[in-house]
């Protein structure tokens, strides 16, 4: 907040005469102007406890992360593709108030040479393309993107040429007697397969906000990359390096095993612990399906090395999405069980583990949830099943922990907030979402966007990326990240108590916000109606206008052009008996003189032609000085 009148008309005359300055700055041992959060004012903050910082014990229902609900989905090279997925749309709209995540399981296979026999018996004597003017694939996967982002739902997708991914790779009979049929049936041309992945990633591409990620799948019996003719490294190569290309460059695309990413890279398997992908490289999007996750020492084939390769992982999950399946021990490989809460709950917190099958393995998850947690959280112990702490502690988990904000204040002073956030969850957000303050009271609701401040109004925020509110690597390497900002509230704002809110969402036009909630306990933290979550509120005093104004207005400049030195000039301020002078240089201002007696002051000769600063003048009267409305109302002058 300013006063508007007064500082508009000092830039305007500033403005007018084209003058700018560059005074030559020294150390004096007391400033006119205290330094503080903003540049232009003095702000005071007052910690604030209207919420509780404690973490809830509750599932806070948030994108990209947690159970998911599985949904099969068979693809014909025909238009009933739309008609037939229509009941899974209803149980997607069923299921969206207690699952946020779906894992999308599509099979293509329909489009592959084969002569399935069994159940609905299929036989095609060629591959087929995906071809809008025969199908409508492109335009059932639209749907289903669509109603998900209706829904606020995210998705996790796989695409495989396996009928209902029953994973039957030759037909056989099985222990019991019973007789079964292939199902797994790839294209025999490289060709069709790339053209699949070009139209399927055409459509995905326009629901970049609903996609947490896309698994690599294509090969292989459930899509899980083995067991094929294509797990050749070439192949391997060609199929992930496709995804890159016709998926945007802000999607993860995850491969089944560190060794596939290591067909794809060329890194030495053996020396992946000392590999770090670069930022803005297609080897920075790449994640990881576990789907033998804890089954045997080496995740049933997951990995080789498991320590090196979880150490890869540390690094390469902090921004991509890594999770799969749970499944049963196998005692093959030997070795302790690893496929329980006293392990996860350790190496979860490495892989940034964000997502699982809230079925599979049913042996496993239903253990989970019949058994109390009694684990190394102490938040938890006693309190929740080990099923809930999971569920919990998958992806990011945002905790309030301290909310620090200008309490009361006047219609000229500017608003600071400060905000203590912990993630406690294993993962990361990877999503580009941006972060707003909103504030509510009294007939106004004003959102302020962090990323888009005023700096000339003295606006400015700090670490307000919430996907750089990184997650520990252990239940006690946790981070704070404090979320700063300093804004310039409406002049004409009533007076009252208003409310203050944090709103982090997706703002792609046309996209779904895809909102995050903080994890505090209490209901009074997240607003349903606004999207964002309450921290604290504050009061706004009407400022009285008083006919002695204790800081200089009318203030001139004058330059002179021959000797590049600049005078100043002001009208007298009632009752003062010095003036000062500050130039705002190197993120702090600094003052120039402060025994002023008269009501002019003249810059030292040859300042620097074209430099820019901003400049402050204060009065003192009855022994105190305003640097509050002076460095408020500062103005900016340019050296010619």
């Amino acid at each position: 907040m300013k006063n508007t009148n007064i500082r508009s008309s000092l830039v305007k005359r500033l403005a007018a005469s084209g003058i700018s300055i560059c005074l030559a700055v020294s150390a004096l041992p007391t400033a006119v102007y205290a330094e503080s959060k903003a540049s232009n004012s003095v702000i005071k903050m007052t910690e604030v406890n209207e919420i509780s910082y404690n973490e809830t014990l509750e599932d806070t229902h948030n994108p990209y992360r947690g159970f998911y609900q599985a949904y099969e989905i068979s693809y014909k090279r025909d238009s009933s593709n739309c008609k037939a997925q229509a009941s899974t749309l209803e149980d997607i709209d069923g299921i969206a108030s207690k699952y946020q995540l779906v894992h999308l399981l599509i099979d293509l296979s329909d489009f592959s040479e084969q002569n399935r026999k069994g159940e609905n018996p299929v036989k095609h004597s060629a591959n087929a393309y995906i071809d809008s003017t025969k199908d409508d694939v492109e335009k059932a996967l639209g749907e289903l993107l669509a109603r998900l982002r209706k829904n606020n739902q995210s998705a996790v997708l796989r695409f495989a040429y396996d009928y209902k991914y029953r994973g039957k790779t030759s037909d056989g009979v099985d222990e019991e007697g019973n007789r079964y049929y292939r199902t797994v049936w790839e294209p025999t041309d490289d060709s069709f397969i790339e053209q699949h992945q070009e139209k399927v990633g055409a459509v995905i591409s326009r629901y970049t906000d609903v996609i947490a990620a896309v698994e690599c799948g294509i090969i292989g019996p459930w899509g899980e990359m083995h067991t094929s003719d294509r797990t050749d490294a070439a192949s391997e190569k060609k199929i992930i390096g496709k995804w890159l290309e016709v998926l945007p460059e802000d999607l993860t695309v995850n491969v089944r095993k560190p060794s596939d990413f290591c067909a794809w890279s060329g890194v030495d398997l053996e020396n992946i612990d000392k590999y770090t992908a670069k930022a803005g490289t297609d080897a920075y999007r790449i994640g990881l399906y576990n789907d033998g996750y804890l089954g045997s020492v080496s995740d049933l084939g997951t990995y080789e090395d498991r320590n090196k390769e979880i150490k890869w992982l540390t690094t390469q999950t902090d921004h991509t999405l890594f999770g799969g399946e749970l499944v049963l021990w196998d005692d093959e490989e030997g070795g302790t069980p690893l496929n329980n809460i006293a392990y996860f709950e350790k190496e979860g917190f490495k892989t940034h583990t964000s997502y699982l099958n809230k079925d599979w393995h049913d042996g496993v998850m239903d253990g989970f949830r019949s058994t109390t947690y009694n684990g190394g959280d102490s938040l938890y112990n006693g309190k929740t099943s080990e099923f809930e702490y999971l569920r919990n502690r998958m992806g990011y988990r945002f905790v309030v922990r301290d909310v620090q904000m200008t309490t009361e204040l006047s219609t000229d002073e500017n608003f600071a907030l400060e905000t203590t956030i912990e993630n406690v969850g294993f993962g990361n957000l990877f999503k580009n979402e941006q972060t707003s303050v909103i504030i509510k009271g009294n007939g106004l609701e004003k959102e302020f966007k962090l990323w888009d401040l005023d700096a000339d109004k003295g606006e400015k925020a700090s670490n307000y990326d919430a996907g750089k509110w990184l997650s520990g690597t252990s239940l006690t390497d946790r981070k704070s990240n404090i979320l700063s900002a300093e804004l310039d509230l409406p002049d004409d704002m009533p007076e009252g108590i208003y409310k203050v809110y944090i709103k982090i969402a997706n703002r792609k036009s046309g996209e779904g916000e895809y909102p995050i909630r903080f994890s505090n306990e209490g209901s009074n933290v997240y607003d349903t109606k606004l999207k964002a979550n309450f921290v604290g509120s504050f009061k706004v005093n009407t400022l009285i206008e008083d006919d002695v104004l204790t800081y200089p207005t009318n203030i001139k400049a004058t330059y002179s052009e021959k000797y590049h030195q600049v005078r100043f000039t002001w009208d007298k301020v009632e009752g003062a008996d010095r003036y000062g002078i500050a130039v705002y240089m190197a993120g702090k201002w600094r003052v120039q003189t402060q025994n002023i007696t008269d009501t002019v002051y003249t810059s030292p000769k040859n300042l620097t032609p074209g430099m820019t600063y901003r400049v402050a003048i204060a009065a003192r009267v009855n022994g105190k000085w305003d640097t509050v409305n002076a460095i408020k109302h500062f103005g900016t002058v340019t050296i010619k």
